[in-house]
C-alpha cells in the first residue's frame, strides 16, 4: 500500500492498494511518484490525487526506491537486472542483466552519466546511463550494504562486514580500503574530502578520501549509524543515544 498524509492536518489524503509489499519510499519527479512493489510492478501515480497513471510489469520482484535522472527512471529487480525507462512514455530504454539473481533493495546511484548498482550482494556494477552497457565491476569482500557516495573522481562504499572501500570512478580500481570489526549497515558521508564512516565496532571514523589516512575516530557503546553533518557539527545515533560532535 502507498499512503499520502497531509503534513498540515496529519490526515490521510489518499491511498493506493498494491498486491505486494512496498518496501521503499517512492521516487518523485515533478507531479509524479514511482513506487516498486513485490507484485513485480512499478506504480506511476499522480502525487496530488493518487490516481495511477501507469503500472509497469516486470518478471521479478521489485523492491526499494527508483532513481530519477534526465527524465528517466531506473530501478533494480530481484532477478539481478536494472531497468531504465523514459518517464514520459514509460517505454524501456534498456535493461542491464548482471547474470545472477539478487535480492538487493537499495536505489541505484547515478553520477556523471554512470549508474552504480549492486548485484549478487557483493558486486558493484558501473553501467553507462546512455547505453546500458557495463563500464566495469568490482567484487568486494562481504555484502555491499549501501549504495556508494562520490566525489568527482572517487567513490566510497561499505560492506556489512565492516570493509570501507575507495575506488576510482573511471575504472573501478581499488585506491584504498579499511577493515574494522562488527556488522555495518551505514553508508559513508563525504564532506570536504573527508569520509565519515559509522561502524559496527562502535566507532565513528574520519578518513582522508585521497590517501585513506585515518584522521580521527570517536568511540561509543554501540554500533554507529550513518552520520549527518550540519553547521560544522556531526550527529549520529548509537544504541539509545544521539551524539553530537563539534
Amino acid at each position: 500500500m502507498i499512503i499520502a498524509i497531509d503534513l498540515t492536518t496529519g490526515k490521510k489524503s489518499w491511498e493506493i492498494f498494491t498486491r505486494g509489499s512496498v518496501c521503499g519510499p517512492p521516487a518523485i519527479d515533478d507531479s509524479l511518484g514511482f513506487a516498486l512493489s513485490h507484485d513485480k510492478k512499478m506504480y506511476v501515480f499522480n502525487l496530488k490525487t493518487g490516481m495511477i497513471r501507469d503500472t509497469i510489469q516486470e518478471d521479478y520482484i521489485l523492491c526499494g526506491t527508483p532513481s530519477i535522472s534526465n527524465k528517466e527512471v531506473l530501478y533494480p529487480d530481484w532477478g539481478g537486472n536494472i531497468h531504465c525507462r523514459f518517464i514520459t512514455s514509460g517505454k524501456k530504454k534498456w535493461t542491464f542483466s548482471s547474470g545472477k539473481q539478487s535480492k538487493w533493495f537499495s536505489s541505484p546511484s547515478i553520477s556523471d552519466s554512470i549508474v552504480y548498482f549492486v548485484s549478487s550482494d557483493s558486486i558493484l556494477f558501473a553501467v553507462s546511463l546512455k547505453l546500458g552497457s557495463e563500464k566495469w565491476r568490482y567484487k568486494a569482500k562481504g555484502n555491499i550494504s549501501r549504495a556508494p557516495s562520490f566525489t568527482d573522481s572517487i567513490l566510497v562504499f561499505t560492506t556489512s562486514n565492516s570493509h570501507l572501500y575507495a575506488l576510482s570512478k573511471n575504472n573501478g580500481k581499488l585506491l584504498w580500503e579499511y577493515v574494522s570489526t562488527g556488522t555495518t549497515w551505514s553508508y559513508p558521508v563525504i564532506v570536504s574530502n573527508i569520509v565519515y564512516y559509522g561502524c559496527g565496532d562502535g566507532k565513528l571514523y574520519a578518513f582522508d578520501i585521497h590517501t585513506g589516512e585515518l584522521i580521527w575516530s570517536f568511540s561509543s557503546d554501540n554500533s554507529v549509524n550513518t552520520p549527518v553533518l550540519s553547521d560544522e557539527a556531526i550527529f549520529f545515533t548509537s544504541g539509545q543515544y544521539l551524539y553530537k560532535i563539534e
